[in-house]
Formats: structure tokens, C-alpha cells, sequence
């Protein structure tokens, strides 16, 4: 009878252990008090990992993510969307589940996406990467890319001729310029851009050292680079610098600016083109869009600066006037200390510019 009431006993204690190891089977994952989402998304779900492991080759930036210019989509209710790669970093806003974002970088644990123009941090456990949206890539195959001349011969050859546009100037052209063509918008027609936080350096003025370093590196490869501007005392809005550029045998057109931003934190390179369905020229997507992920990768090739992506947007002027492949440049933040004092280095200048003639040859093909 003893032996039966022990083996009884035996079994209520392993029928017991059962039930707490299934009660507390979640609980193994440590808590700090912060959820990086509200979901009901399976959690084995970590696609980024995989994704890591599949691209073994792709470049890392200098802080070890992985540089990709690819989609997402985010897992569950509620995402936070974070200005750093932290719990503790504060959060820009939430974002519903079944989200796409431009996804570009990543690692185990976080993934660099573009929301609003500019790179925050999202658990790279809640998002999957996905097809991107109808009509927001373009097709690059050569049958769709009439002027990507990779393999072309040398007669049927784009001319590699540049129309090089330094951004901002000295004064401000205060004239109200329509945004684009057929619409009655109107904006400031230029401004004198912004001013280094640290080092109080003039944007107007950077940007013009560089637009001439560019022309030097440019015509020592065989190209014709024009330029908008060659001093900073002149005035002209930016529909006057498209119109330049329309008029011009040019056959692109790169406007070269720096960013800035509240979040000083931030820092990089990031390419600007128009919206595939602008009212304003949209035929010109395809090739604007590849112009500036050249620009962006030839920059990255060159430099360990990191990279913010494709801003696509019909708000600005000088995009919406031109009738070439167009790409405006953002080559760093003025309002980042450290990106601030590199942007004004020679050494640094020549492999930004050196990175972005690089990427004016993969364009046309050489």
C-alpha cells in the first residue's frame, strides 16, 4: 500500500512539473519593461536573420549593419519605430502591422528603415522582408532600361555630358516660383541652406566645392560637366537652375546639397528623386531613380559613411522642372559634429567625389 501511494505521489509531482514547465514556457525571454511591439505575430518569425545568413556578401557599413535598399514589411499590431538602435532610444512614432518600409540595413537585432526622409531602427524580429510596392522599384532589366548602357556599343552610347548644380547660394531668391510645370504651387525660389552646428560651415559654399572637385574628377574621365553656378554670388531659383539644365545639351542632371536635421545623431548619404506616378514628369522615375542609387553606391563604395537611402518626393522645384534623369545628392549632415568636420576634410572630399564619378560611370556604363 505504501509503494502504491508513493508511485501516486511520484505521478501527481510529474503531472504538476508538466503543467508549470507549459504555464511557464513563455517566460524564459528576460523583460526590461519595454516592448519593441504589441503583437500577435509569431515570434519564431525572424526574417532578417535569415536574411543574414543568405547574403553573406553583402558590404557592412561602419556600424556592422548589413547596406541593403530593399523592402519590409512589419509583423503584428503595433511597431515602434525608434531614432536609435535601442530600447532606451525614443520612439519617432508607432506603425500598424502589414507596414512597408525601404529597408537599408540590417542586422540580428535591429533594421534600419526610411520613414518620413529619414533612417530610424526597427526590431529586426518584427519585420519580413516583402516585394515592394507596385511601381516603386524600377525595372532595371536591360529589355526596360533603353538608356542603362551597360552593354551597349559605342555608337548607341548616352554622352556622358553633366549638368552639375550646387545647391543654395549666398543670397536668398525670395521670388514665389511655381513647383512644377501646369500647377499654380508656389515656393521660395532659393534659400542660402543651412549652417554647420559645430563649425558654423556655409552649405552654399560646400556645396560648391565640391560641384567644382566633381568637374575636375569628371573631365579628367572624359565627361563635359556644366554647371549651374561657379561663384556663390548669383541668384537664381531653382526652376531657373532646371531650366538651365533643360536647355543644355546635358543628358543628367545632379544637384549636389548637404542635410540637416533636429536628430543630431544622424549622419550619411542619402539620393533624391521625384515619385513614380509626379504629376510632373514621371516618365523620367526609372532613370532619375537609378541615377541616384548610383550616386548613392558609389559613395559607399568609397567611404564608410552610412547609407539613408531613396527620399522620393514632388515638393521640390528643381526636380519637378527638369526634363533630364534628374538626382539630388545629399552628402551628409551639417547638424552631426563628427559628419560636419569630415564633410570640410580634402581627404575626405576627394573620396566623396571620387565615389560619386564611380557612380556616374556605372550609370552610363563605362
Amino acid at each position: 500500500m505504501k509503494k502504491k501511494l508513493n508511485r501516486r505521489n511520484k505521478l501527481a509531482g510529474w503531472l504538476i512539473g508538466a503543467v508549470c514547465m507549459v504555464l511557464l514556457g513563455g517566460c524564459g525571454k528576460k523583460q526590461d519593461g519595454t516592448t519593441e511591439a504589441v503583437t500577435t505575430a509569431e515570434p519564431a518569425v525572424v526574417a532578417t536573420n535569415a536574411d543574414a545568413a543568405q547574403e553573406p556578401d553583402l558590404p557592412m557599413d561602419a556600424d556592422g549593419y548589413y547596406i541593403t535598399n530593399d523592402y519590409v514589411k512589419t509583423l503584428g499590431e503595433t511597431i515602434n519605430v525608434r531614432v536609435a538602435a535601442s530600447t532606451d532610444a525614443d520612439i519617432y512614432k508607432l506603425l500598424p502591422g502589414g507596414e512597408i518600409l525601404n529597408r537599408v540595413g540590417y542586422n540580428e537585432e535591429w533594421t534600419k528603415v526610411m520613414v518620413d526622409g529619414s533612417t530610424f531602427y526597427v526590431y529586426s524580429e518584427y519585420v519580413i522582408q516583402t516585394e515592394p510596392p507596385a511601381g516603386t522599384l524600377p525595372d532595371t532589366t536591360e529589355e526596360e532600361t533603353p538608356t542603362d548602357t551597360a552593354t551597349k556599343s559605342d555608337a548607341e552610347k548616352v554622352k556622358k555630358i553633366v549638368m552639375l548644380d550646387p545647391a543654395n547660394q549666398a543670397v536668398v531668391n525670395a521670388e514665389q516660383v511655381e513647383i512644377g510645370p501646369n500647377t499654380d504651387v508656389t515656393k521660395q525660389g532659393a534659400s542660402t541652406g543651412n549652417v554647420g552646428t559645430t563649425l558654423g560651415t556655409k552649405e552654399s559654399e560646400l556645396n560648391l566645392t565640391y560641384a567644382n572637385l566633381l568637374k575636375t574628377e569628371l573631365e579628367s574621365r572624359g565627361y563635359q560637366v556644366l554647371m549651374t553656378r561657379d561663384t556663390d554670388e548669383i541668384n537664381l531659383s531653382n526652376k531657373d537652375r532646371a531650366l538651365l539644365a533643360n536647355d543644355s545639351e546635358a543628358t543628367v542632371y545632379v544637384r549636389i546639397q548637404m542635410n540637416f536635421s533636429e536628430n543630431s545623431s544622424l549622419t550619411g548619404v542619402m539620393g533624391v528623386c521625384m515619385t513614380p506616378d509626379s504629376e510632373f514628369n514621371s516618365d523620367l522615375y526609372n532613370d532619375s531613380y537609378r541615377l541616384a542609387t548610383r550616386l548613392i553606391q558609389g559613395v559607399l563604395d568609397n567611404t564608410a559613411c552610412t547609407n539613408q537611402g531613396i527620399y522620393e518626393t514632388d515638393q521640390m522645384t528643381a526636380i519637378n522642372w527638369s526634363e533630364k534623369p534628374v538626382a539630388l545628392i545629399k552628402l551628409g549632415y551639417l547638424s552631426n559634429e563628427e559628419e560636419e568636420s569630415k564633410l570640410i576634410d580634402q581627404d575626405y572630399q576627394k573620396e566623396i567625389v571620387q565615389g560619386l564619378a564611380d557612380g556616374l560611370d556605372a550609370y552610363y556604363g563605362y
